[in-house]
């Protein structure tokens, strides 16, 4: 599952696709990786944060691992991954967490968790990215 930072409560579409996709894995669980693109907000408003919470305590049983994808370079990208670095420090995720700078280091990590290929799930998010 890949989300582009979208918050969920703007979106109700992403916990019905999240619900719809489960039965595709078979209870073997999913990959959750959250790509930051530019020019995303890092501040979540109280309700979207609730919001957010609520929906990954619902789904928590099927994560294998969850990553989040900060591409871009230089000095907003670096400061991204230390706020979610900060994040992954504070939570307590029942699942491992953990964040990237590359899409094939995501791709080759979450691999680790789940029953696909590393250049499966790079194509997984090239193909949601571009869409």
């Amino acid at each position: 599952v890949v989300s582009l930072g979208v918050p969920p409560e703007t979106d109700t579409a992403f916990a019905r696709g999240i619900r719809g996709f489960l039965p595709q894995c078979e209870g073997r669980g999913y990959a959750s990786i959250t790509v930051i693109e530019p020019g995303i907000s890092l501040r979540l408003p109280d309700d979207v944060r609730a919001a957010s919470e609520a929906l990954q305590r619902e789904f928590a049983p099927n994560i294998k691992c969850m990553a989040y994808l900060v591409q871009q370079q230089g000095f907003v990208a670096a400061t991204a991954r230390t706020i979610a670095s900060g994040f992954v420090l504070l939570t307590r995720a029942p699942y491992p967490l953990k964040i990237f700078a590359t899409t094939d280091e995501c791709a080759t990590w979450a691999s680790t968790y789940v029953d696909l290929a590393p250049a499966e799930i790079s194509r997984v998010l090239g193909d949601v990215r571009a869409a």
